[in-house]
């Protein structure tokens, strides 16, 4: 199936020669990584189906976000340090992710992926992927096992980059897929929504229907580098 990209609307260029750092911010689970991590550490108890309906109801923000990731991190209690670890090689990256990444990073850009997931899972992104900085939940463990989690991303991202950056620099591109996304959305240049839900297509400038992050330059490219003439 070919790519389905949804222009809604256009806003200007940045300066021909400016030279600020470009940032992107990403979300990880289902825009840089192909999957949920807790839905596939989840499958080690038998409890997937469960996680799942939980994070998709988050996703879609029928369910207050951070109630439902308690919810779910409270269902795996008990699960070993080396089972929460081990479950991030059962997922892949994005397809695209990799070449993504690499030509941003080749253009200057500073990556930023801010997410409502887990240090596991982060730390392999930023370590496989290039990112620059990466913002996470923790998941606690006591004696070896998984035991709670200290929250330091909610629902309103925004205030993470706030936080990180201030309050007067704004990521030139974000690309996001659920509603606990928004408030980070409103912050980007180019608002670009990943196989979001639908609730986020009403905010974005760009929709991608489809499951490779490749289709993201091309849209990147045309708004940040495309000539005077074609503006």
């Amino acid at each position: 199936m070919g790519a389905f990209i949804a222009q809604k609307r256009s806003n200007g260029l940045l300066k021909s020669g400016e030279t600020t750092t470009r940032r992107a911010v990403f979300d990880m689970e289902g825009v840089l990584v192909d999957g949920e991590y807790l839905v596939e550490l989840a499958r080690e108890v038998g409890k997937a189906e469960e996680i799942y309906a939980l994070t998709e109801a988050g996703i879609r923000g029928e369910i207050n976000w951070e109630e439902g990731l308690q919810r779910r991190v409270d269902l795996l209690q008990g699960i070993s340090y080396e089972r929460a670890q081990a479950a991030t090689e059962h997922l892949n990256f994005m397809p695209g992710a990799r070449e993504l990444c690499a030509r941003l990073k080749g253009q200057g850009w500073m990556l930023i992926s801010i997410t409502g997931g887990f240090q596991f899972m982060s730390e392999r992104a930023e370590r496989e992927l290039g990112l620059d900085r990466v913002y996470s939940n923790e998941l606690l463990f006591e004696a070896g096992q998984l035991s709670g989690v200290r929250l330091q991303v909610t629902s309103d991202k925004a205030q993470v980059w706030r936080a990180a950056f201030g309050a007067d620099i704004h990521p030139q591109v974000a690309l996001v897929d659920g509603a606990n996304d928004l408030s980070l959305l409103e912050l980007a240049e180019l608002k670009l929504a990943f196989n979001a839900q639908p609730l986020v297509w009403r905010y974005a400038d760009q929709v991608i229907q489809e499951k490779n992050l490749a289709f993201a330059w091309p849209l990147i490219e045309e708004r940040f580098y495309a000539p005077a003439a074609a503006r």
